[in-house]
């Protein structure tokens, strides 16, 4: 099995500017433990995870 076989093709994403809160809430609405963050173009620059934000990572 591949990872495309099972990935999510639209995930739900947050900006660089929003906040921690607003990570948190799309990721309590989705019910996933992550989400990545995009540019203004919308090219992933990176990740936030359920640990990154009770953690303080």
């Amino acid at each position: 099995m591949q990872v495309q076989e099972i990935m999510s093709r639209s995930p739900a994403c947050c900006g660089r500017a929003d906040t921690i809160r607003d990570a948190a809430q799309i990721m309590a609405e989705k019910s996933v433990g992550s989400v990545p963050v995009v540019n203004d173009m919308g090219e992933p620059v990176g990740i936030v995870t359920d640990r990154d934000i009770c953690c303080g990572a």
